[in-house]
C-alpha cells in the first residue's frame, strides 16, 4: 500500500493538469472561433426592431404573485447586453439595468433564445445589443380547462387581432387571418399603412398559425385579463375554430 500512494498522488496531479490543459485549450479555440466571426457590430435601441429578429415563443421568469406586487412599481425587467451569432444563436449574455432579482433564471431563458440573423451587405453578422427577459406573475387559466377541438380543419377558422386607440400615439388597427389564407387589414389611427387591404398568405402559414393556439391551450385561457391602467389601448384575440370560438380581451 505504502508503495500505491505515490502512483496514486501522480495520477491526481496528471488528471488535474490535462483538465487544466483541457481547459486553456477550449478557452484558445473559443476565442479563435470568435475571432474568425469577426467584431460584433454594435446596434443601438433605435436600430433594433427585436420583435422582428426574436424566433420561437414569448419566454420569461414567472414568480409569485406577492413578490410581482412588490416589483411593479419598478423595473420588471432583467436586461442583457448580448452577443449574437452569425447564425442568430446568443454567444454571450452580461446582467446590466437595475433589476438583480431571478438573474440566473433569466440568463438561462436568455442564453436559450434564438433570432433570426441581422445583416450587412448581403451577409449575416455578429452583433452586439441589449435584449430583456420580463419577470411576471404566474399564468392565470380559466376554472375549467376546455380542450382544443379534435380534429379541426381550416374550412371555418379564422384568428383576428383587434388593437384600440390610448391616450397617446397607439396602434389602432384590426387584422383577420382567414382559414383560406385571407389576410384582411383595416388600419385606423397611428398605422404605417391606414385603410382597408387585403393579401393572401399560404394555407400551411395559417395552419402553423392555429397550431400555435392549440400549443398555448387558449381556449383553456380566461375571458379577460385585465390591469387598472387607464391609458393602455385594449387588445382582443378572437378565435375560430370548428364550432367553438373564442374571445379573449
Amino acid at each position: 500500500m505504502l508503495y500505491l500512494r505515490p502512483i496514486a498522488r501522480g495520477i491526481r496531479r496528471a488528471s488535474l493538469w490535462l483538465g487544466f490543459l483541457l481547459m486553456g485549450s477550449a478557452n484558445i479555440i473559443a476565442a479563435q472561433s470568435a475571432a474568425a466571426q469577426g467584431p460584433a457590430v454594435e446596434l443601438k435601441p433605435q436600430d433594433v426592431n427585436l420583435w422582428e429578429h426574436r424566433s420561437g415563443p414569448e419566454t420569461a421568469v414567472h414568480i409569485s404573485a406577492e413578490e410581482y406586487q412588490t416589483l411593479r412599481l419598478g423595473p420588471t425587467d432583467v436586461e442583457f447586453e448580448i452577443i449574437v451569432s452569425e447564425n442568430g444563436r446568443v454567444e454571450q449574455a452580461e446582467v446590466t439595468g437595475y433589476t438583480k432579482a431571478h438573474v440566473e433564471e433569466a440568463k438561462s431563458i436568455e442564453m436559450d433564445r434564438a433570432f433570426k440573423p441581422w445583416t450587412k451587405n448581403g451577409a449575416n453578422i455578429r452583433v452586439n445589443l441589449h435584449d430583456y427577459v420580463s419577470l411576471l406573475p404566474p399564468e392565470q387559466w380559466a376554472d375549467v380547462r376546455v380542450p382544443f377541438p379534435e380534429p379541426w380543419d381550416l374550412r371555418g377558422a379564422s384568428v383576428q387581432l383587434r388593437r384600440t386607440g390610448c391616450y397617446g400615439t397607439c396602434p389602432d388597427y384590426q387584422v383577420t387571418v382567414s382559414g383560406d389564407g385571407a389576410v384582411r387589414f383595416s388600419g385606423h389611427n397611428f398605422v404605417l399603412i391606414p385603410g382597408d387591404h387585403v393579401a393572401p398568405i399560404s394555407s400551411d402559414a395559417v395552419r402553423e398559425l392555429i397550431r400555435a393556439f392549440e400549443k398555448a391551450d387558449f381556449f383553456s385561457a380566461k375571458d379577460a385579463y385585465t390591469a387598472s391602467v387607464t391609458d393602455n389601448p385594449t387588445q382582443t384575440l378572437t378565435l375560430n375554430v370548428g364550432v367553438r370560438t373564442k374571445n379573449r380581451h
